[in-house]
């Protein structure tokens, strides 16, 4: 019986150090604020999109929008804390329409994406004017 009892107690000890491990191997979120300045724009009645690294460069699945109708289309996702991330903004639904930029806020020279560090705490990127790493409002 003593051994059955001991056996129990080593089993539920290791599932339940093995569920907790799992717990805290799972990366931190962080939530991120994408936001682009349409305002110079004639946008595409297909809508403003972001494809990137986090969703499987798809140009039509993730739809930023502007609730305020600003002209600044903006959308909120997880991102895993302390991550790199490459994206573009679309203005449309297809690659054709998609941004090249280049300068500061481009992953390097030798590409047109966007990049971002997502940190380890909430925030928003500026409202970038649509193919250029300009803004006008941060945040």
């Amino acid at each position: 019986m003593k051994h059955k009892s001991s056996l129990i107690t080593i089993i539920l000890f290791l599932v339940g150090f093995f569920l907790n491990s799992n717990i805290l191997a799972q990366a931190q979120q962080v939530n991120v604020t994408l936001q682009v300045d349409m305002n110079a724009q004639s946008v595409s009645e297909l809508g403003v999109h972001v494809a990137g690294n986090f969703q499987g460069w798809d140009p039509s699945t993730t739809e930023l929008t502007d609730d305020d109708e600003d002209g600044i289309y903006s959308i909120t996702l997880s991102f895993d804390q302390d991550s790199v991330y490459y994206y573009k903004f679309i203005n449309g639904n297809d690659w054709i329409s998609a941004e090249n930029v280049f300068g500061d806020c481009a992953g390097n020279n030798e590409d047109s994406n966007r990049s971002l560090n997502a940190g380890d705490s909430d925030f928003s990127t500026p409202a970038y004017y649509f193919g250029s790493c300009s803004y006008a409002i941060f945040g």
